[in-house]
């Protein structure tokens, strides 16, 4: 049901989308352990492909991915067999082929130093009214360090990767160490971003406006776009070349050529009918 639930969000959402369509993610839940015990609330789980964070979530009640759900995206259509690396607070848990549409338990375990432990953190998933990588959104309970009162804590917060654009926005989330129950100082877990698919993927196709008049340097340039924004100029055609400057009206010009031509052949037609009638007025006279 939640693959179902997941996928359908997800498709819901891609239909008003303007960029390239995304193909469907893969969905991940499961129990997460810390030195064979639960993990503790708000445990970070990270994604990541190529080396790159790309969805996260936090753990409630010693799981993840159920609520709320949590996918790994494909907004560039590009993920089909690569290998997902699944993070436990920094460490490496597991690995997983990526495959669209399908829908993984995968329970995640990892062994930490007692003083690295994790315990119950305040934190939340970026908010929206849409989903971002990693899932739904929906924050965690607020936990405090028992040990530090909040005047004395200090704030120390870690964030993942920006996670993919999606939507017009990248997301990602932020942690603090200390656990001081207070967000005054919590870094942006949303931007607003602009889609630029990857030149792998990204077909130019470059439109021009017309070549300007030939200027008196020699030189004429027009104005060319990639509308497909690839963010590469591979195939980006010319927008200089050098042509020959002539001034306006300048008889060596085409133009001044045929206005030339065009004058001296009214001339001369006047004179062959002001010598035809001078010499039909002399025959006259004659007579």
């Amino acid at each position: 049901m939640y693959a179902q639930l997941g996928i359908l969000i997800f498709m819901l959402v891609s239909l008003g989308t303007a960029s390239a369509i995304p193909k469907v993610p893969h969905q991940f839940y499961g129990s997460v352990t810390i030195n064979g015990k639960p993990a503790p609330d708000g445990t970070l789980i990270t994604a990541k492909i190529d080396g790159n964070d790309v969805a996260g979530t936090l753990t409630s009640n010693g799981k993840y991915g159920y609520r709320p759900i949590f996918y790994i995206p494909d907004p560039f259509g590009n993920k089909e067999g690569k290998t997902i690396h699944f993070y436990v607070s920094g460490v490496k848990s597991a690995s997983y082929t990526f495959h669209n549409g399908d829908s993984t338990e995968l329970n995640l375990s990892v062994t930490l130093p007692v003083k690295n432990l994790p315990s119950a953190t305040t934190s939340s998933q970026p908010s929206g009214s849409s989903p971002s990588p990693g899932g739904s959104i929906k924050s965690t309970p607020s936990y405090k360090n028992p040990k530090i009162s909040e005047a004395e804590c200090v704030e120390n917060w870690t964030c993942t990767d920006w996670f993919e654009c999606f939507n017009g926005k990248q997301t990602r989330i932020c942690v603090d160490l200390n656990k001081c129950g207070t967000t005054k100082n919590k870094p942006e877990e949303t931007k607003a971003c602009e889609y630029v698919a990857p030149e792998k993927y990204c077909i130019e196709n470059w439109t021009c406006t017309e070549w300007s008049q030939c200027k008196p340097d020699g030189t004429q340039q027009r104005v060319c776009k990639d509308v497909n924004k690839c963010g590469t100029n591979k195939y980006k055609p010319i927008e200089t070349r050098a042509c020959i400057y002539t001034p306006a009206g300048n008889p060596g010009s085409i133009t001044g050529f045929f206005a030339l031509y065009s004058k001296l052949h009214v001339l001369g037609m006047i004179a062959l009918i002001a010598i035809a009638c001078a010499v039909i007025f002399i025959y006259w006279f004659k007579k």
